[in-house]
């Protein structure tokens, strides 16, 4: 069917083939757009989490309604995993290194009798 004949078929004020499909395009960007904003917000919102590290800070809730993450935004998701394994392994180390020295001044604790020290003599 040639696109004059389309348009007719349509009627004048019915959008023809041609524009049901420009239409669909326009929507489907529009909804990449909406989708790749909505994971630049979750993003953005583990980036600050992660640059704050606060241990007091309310632990992250992923949204549920989110669809799959767009194409473009896997380099910068990947780098902020990255990221947050090397702050996972920190914290750990650092956790290691407070119970090493926590149980090293256990025994000193412990000690129930009075210990004096001669300083003078």
């Amino acid at each position: 069917m040639l696109e004059s004949e389309q348009k007719f078929a349509a009627g004048p004020d019915e959008p023809g083939v041609a524009e049901l499909a420009d239409l669909a395009e326009l929507k489907e960007l529009a909804d990449l757009s909406e989708l790749t904003e909505q994971w630049i917000r979750v993003l953005d919102e583990l980036e600050t989490q992660l640059l704050l590290e606060d241990p007091a800070a309310p632990p992250w809730t992923p949204p549920y309604d989110l669809a799959p993450m767009p194409e473009s935004l896997r380099t910068r998701a990947g780098t902020l995993a990255s990221a947050q394994i090397l702050t996972i392994t920190k914290l750990r180390d650092s956790l290691q290194a407070a119970s090493a020295e926590l149980a090293t001044l256990a025994p000193i604790r412990q000690t129930t009798s009075a210990v004096y020290l001669d300083v003078m003599g």
